[in-house]
């Protein structure tokens, strides 16, 4: 699936750069699926966030956070000291330093 959109956006907006390249900017894995008001990224994000904390919303996973604030994925995750597959507890999460969290 990726492969069909990533021609479309080439084509359309003479990107030059690898699939590889955009899935890595959006944190993602080619069998990710793309969901319709997805936001994606043409250049890498940003390692910290522009604003100092994300209140997390009931559902709000890491990744939504870090695509909502444009920051990587990883760096997000190591800020607040959580594991791959952890997601945040629900009110303040900060952009800076640690928070508690919970197993998905």
């Amino acid at each position: 699936m990726w492969r069909r959109v990533y021609r479309c956006w080439r084509l359309r907006a003479g990107m030059r750069f690898s699939l590889g390249r955009l899935l890595e900017f959006n944190d993602l894995k080619e069998e990710d699926v793309l969901e319709k008001g997805q936001l994606i990224f043409l250049q890498r994000k940003r390692r910290e966030g522009a604003i100092e904390y994300h209140v997390v919303r009931a559902g709000e996973a890491m990744y939504d956070i870090a695509q909502a604030e444009g920051v990587r994925l990883r760096d997000l995750l190591e800020m607040n000291q959580l594991a791959q597959g952890q997601e945040p507890a629900m009110g303040e999460t900060d952009l800076s330093e640690a928070v508690g969290a919970h197993e998905a």
